[in-house]
């Protein structure tokens, strides 16, 4: 009370020093207060008269502070002064910030009170929410291998990442060095199928395609079309060539060995006169066989042809022996290079029909440098050097490709096949032409179904009428060509490049027989696809109609799966609808068959129809091959 007098009379200013006189010290019980009393004293930042510690002024009346080790529990998140913790220490990277926060990842304070095995631990925290770059939102390094992709570093930066599968396997798309696999990188991928566009056999690293693993990741392989160099002759897989067929009788073998005289094959890509052309090859150097130098000695065979009316020999001396039903007699025929039916190509490059009723020889004007042909009831075509096709005939449906339709539009002249000018090959068969190009695909032109036009199986239609080449889908890699009538129904086959055969359209033969007994597919003529194929070791297997016992397996009228009996090893193969020849590699003739494609009278008959116990309509016919005689 004393204190609050004097106060006031020091305000108003109204008291004088005579009046108070001399002034009593203050009653210590009265002068001295305390923490909590509610009343702000000397020494005191505060006294909110409570014995709270937890609020804005704790029991020793300080104020409230982050790091006074005191946990604030008067306000909420958001309010000035929320803490979630205080331990009373300046250090930032432990448990409790210095804002007072619980630690947290994502702050952007790494701990440094956990062990890497604790939890809580942190690597780094550069208190952001993405896991591309350094950080992972982890508060983990990011590395190779976690499953995340780096974006912020460039392709030079040490750690950069093109892809992360969060493996650490090198043989899948992503390897453990974070880098997409790719062919050439020395790592064999085992995580796709063998027919995926990216699937690796091998990877040796290099980009040389001329060891056991080529650039593009597939195993080096005798026909791939690449020779190896890195083995010498005699090791196993040693390629002196690898021209990408299995064509045996052009420079390369299909062992991938550079073709010699001697080596059993005659060569069929050469022309008399060319350097290294083979008219025979029988494997040896016997002078006294027919075949001395690969060059004939003496009358040998060179190749047999065979058409409705019979069959005919090409002999080594230029001449031709024909029969029908009858021993062989000498036409008078200049040296041929192809006869297909009575359509042949002279030596010269020039094409003729022989007229064998008249015994004439009439050359087709206006061809030159032939080198193929193909013929059918009604019309022919030809292959001359340069690749063009020219066709001549019968045009109804468009069978001459070029542009027209319609049996006032047949021609008498050869004329050109639109579109047109990579033809290796050409066949025929019916009223549809075929040309093999240079690419290996196959165009088609005249009565067109589309079965025939896709290698793929596809829904029967009626055929139509088209008068310019068109693909046949899906056809690649083809090297060899046949065409033919089978039943009802136009079919074809294709000797592809890998030695498969595909058939397809209306054909006796099935894929899984093909390739269970073929290697070389060597059909001949116009009935192609009624077909017999011949084997490597020159075994023989036919299929299709067996009428007249053109299967060869000794017996008529029943199908057959059997290899044609008593062969020795077979050269060439020419195949009508009726009768077969063939031409051992030493040059003998064998054919079996209806009667009007043997040497001879057939030994076999059977009936059309039987009238009161007679025979009406007797067919003769040899089901097993008989061999050609020639004096």
């Amino acid at each position: 009370m004393r204190r609050l007098l004097a106060l006031i009379a020091l305000s108003t200013g109204c008291a004088q020093a005579d009046d108070i006189g001399v002034v009593e010290p203050p009653d210590a019980a009265v002068s001295i207060g305390r923490c909590g009393d509610g009343v702000l004293d000397g020494g005191e930042q505060c006294d909110d008269g409570n014995a709270r510690n937890d609020d804005a002024c704790t029991s020793a009346c300080e104020l409230a502070a982050c790091g006074d080790g005191i946990v604030r529990a008067d306000v909420s998140w958001g309010q000035d002064g929320f803490e979630q913790c205080d331990d009373g220490n300046a250090v930032a990277e432990d448990a409790c910030t210095n804002a007072c926060r619980k630690a947290r990842c994502g702050d952007g304070l790494v701990r440094q009170d956990k062990g890497e095995s604790e939890l809580g631990f942190e690597a780094c925290d550069d208190g952001n929410a993405s896991d591309a770059d350094a950080c992972l939102t982890t508060c983990l390094q990011a590395s190779c291998g976690d499953g995340l992709l780096r974006t912020d570093l460039t392709e030079s930066d040490e750690g950069y990442e093109q892809c992360d599968d969060g493996n650490r396997l090198d043989s899948d798309a992503c390897t453990a060095a974070c880098e997409r696999a790719r062919c050439g990188d020395g790592l064999v991928r085992l995580d796709l199928p063998a027919d995926h566009s990216d699937f690796e056999a091998c990877d040796d690293g290099d980009a040389d395609d001329a060891d056991a693993c080529l650039s593009d990741c597939r195993v080096a392989r005798c026909g791939d079309g690449i020779a190896r160099r890195d083995l010498e002759p005699g090791q196993a897989g040693f390629e002196g060539c690898d021209d990408g067929n299995d064509v045996e009788t052009d420079v390369c073998l299909s062992d991938c060995q550079v073709a010699r005289c001697g080596d059993g094959v005659v060569r069929a890509d050469l022309v008399p006169g060319e350097a290294g052309f083979e008219r025979c090859d029988d494997g040896n150097d016997w002078a006294h066989d027919g075949c001395a130098a690969c060059q004939p000695a003496g009358d040998a065979i060179h190749a047999v042809s065979v058409s409705a009316q019979g069959s005919c020999a090409h002999r080594s001396d230029g001449s031709t022996w024909c029969w029908s039903g009858a021993a062989p007699v000498r036409q008078s025929l200049p040296p041929l290079r192809q006869m297909v039916g009575d359509t042949a190509v002279l030596v010269d490059g020039r094409v003729a029909r022989w007229v064998r009723d008249a015994a004439e020889l009439s050359v087709v004007p206006g061809l030159h440098n032939a080198r193929r042909i193909a013929r059918s009831a009604g019309h022919a075509c030809a292959v001359v050097a340069s690749g063009r096709v020219f066709c001549w005939g019968e045009n109804t449906q468009g069978q001459l490709g070029d542009g027209w339709v319609g049996a006032d539009r047949g021609q008498a002249l050869p004329v050109a096949v639109q579109r047109l000018d990579d033809a290796v090959d050409v066949v025929a068969a019916g009223s549809t032409t075929c040309a093999l190009r240079r690419d290996q695909t196959i165009s088609c032109w005249g009565s067109l179904s589309a079965s025939l036009l896709s290698w793929d199986a596809v829904e029967a239609a009626d055929p139509v009428a088209e008068p310019r080449p068109r693909p046949v889908v899906g056809a690649v890699g083809v090297i060899d060509l046949s065409l033919g009538v089978y039943g009802d129904g136009l079919g074809a086959c294709a000797l592809d490049e890998a030695s498969q055969m595909r058939c397809w359209g209306g054909t006796p033969h099935t894929e899984d027989e093909v390739l269970a007994r073929s290697r070389h597919y060597a059909c001949g003529s116009q009935a192609a696809c009624q077909g017999c194929m011949v084997r490597s070791t020159g075994e023989v297997f036919c299929a299709g109609s067996n009428s007249h016992g053109q299967l060869g397996v000794g017996l008529r009228g029943e199908p057959s799966t059997d290899p044609v009996n008593g062969l020795p090893p077979i050269q060439q193969v020419a195949v009508t609808t009726r009768h077969v020849c063939a031409r051992s590699r030493g040059g003998a003739v064998y054919c079996w068959g209806s009667e009007e494609g043997l040497a001879q009278e057939a030994p076999d008959h059977h009936c059309d129809r039987v009238d009161q116990g007679r025979c009406v309509g007797e067919k003769r016919y040899a089901a097993l091959p008989l061999q050609v005689v020639f004096d």
